[in-house]
């Protein structure tokens, strides 16, 4: 096929379910969802460290109410918040958080931080969901990890700039010039997972796209890049129903793809579960979940941060 390089809101008012059955053993609070290559994985604080529970097979977890600060970054590691201290829509209190203005995740404000986060180069793309497209921006340094964490099929790089302020003026510039959004309800992203992906169509779509875009100022698009398939059978039988976050989630886990974890308990519906929404909440999960898990590439502990330009898309949990 033609047309792609091949390379290998945070609270979601959704259903809850209710279940009056023991609550699993283990407990803490969790501090990131992440991927480690094509492996979803949460990782919680427990009284004997942080625990990596990766997301396949069988799901036992409850989720109890209120979030709390995740804590701060020393050169020790990630350590809890001294107050634990209620999270707001941002993981992280404003004490712990290393952004002076916590806001300039969504807005950045200052063309003269000199914080990496900040100041480090970023980029400017467009995703495809199915034939959905979504303008974003990232870190130079997570370019493809972000897209695996965004759940999209296929992605393209747009441009290349030298901190987040200018990547933020970029993506407006894109967003106006294609009418495109920054942004995607969870339904509409929901619905595609029960389509297989019309690649064909999609390159023709993205194709489109640049011709509206070309002439801006800055702009050098890179090729179409079509994602590995997330794991689990795809398309999905059905299309989801949004769980709420707090509750108990049980069943067998169908698939997983950006921060979404579908499962299924019998012949119930197939449950949509937004993992970037557990975190900073305390949960209790099944001791015998927690297998040894290759961590080949990641840190245990310590959460991966976003480049959030999506208010659907839940806060930046910048650790730094």
């Amino acid at each position: 096929m033609e047309g792609f390089l091949l390379r290998d809101t945070r609270h979601l008012a959704g259903k809850r379910r209710e279940s009056a059955a023991p609550p699993p053993e283990g407990e803490g609070l969790a501090l990131s969802y992440h991927w480690v290559g094509t492996k979803p994985v949460l990782t919680v604080r427990t009284d004997k460290g942080p625990v990596d529970l990766p997301l396949t097979g069988r799901l036992d977890l409850q989720v109890e109410e209120g979030r709390f600060c995740i804590g701060h970054r020393t050169s020790e590691g990630l350590q809890p918040c001294p107050d634990r201290r209620p999270a707001d829509r941002f993981i992280q209190c404003a004490a712990c958080h290393p952004l002076t203005n916590r806001e300039c995740v969504f807005e950045p404000r200052c063309t003269d931080c000199t914080l990496p986060f900040c100041r480090g180069a970023h980029q400017v793309y467009v995703a495809w969901y199915g034939l959905l497209p979504k303008i974003g921006m990232t870190r130079s340094v997570r370019e493809d990890a972000r897209l695996v964490e965004q759940g999209a099929d296929a992605y393209a790089f747009l441009a290349s700039v030298p901190d987040r302020f200018a990547a933020r003026r970029m993506e407006d510039k894109i967003s106006a010039r294609a009418g495109v959004p920054q942004s995607r309800r969870p339904k509409e992203l929901l619905t595609q997972t029960a389509r297989s992906v019309p690649w064909n169509p999609v390159v023709s779509a993205h194709e489109a796209f640049i011709e509206r875009v070309t002439g801006l100022e800055g702009l050098d698009p890179g090729p179409l890049v079509r994602l590995p398939e997330s794991p689990g059978a795809w398309p999905l039988p059905e299309v989801p129903t949004p769980v709420a976050e707090v509750g108990r989630h049980t069943g067998h886990i169908i698939a997983a793809k950006g921060k979404w974890v579908f499962y299924k308990d019998g012949e119930g519906p197939l449950w949509a579960l937004r993992m970037s929404a557990v975190e900073g909440h305390e949960v209790r999960f099944d001791p015998g979940v927690a297998r040894p898990f290759d961590k080949r590439g990641t840190t245990v502990g310590q959460p991966v941060d976003e480049d959030v330009t999506d208010a659907a898309e839940g806060p930046d949990a910048t650790t730094e």
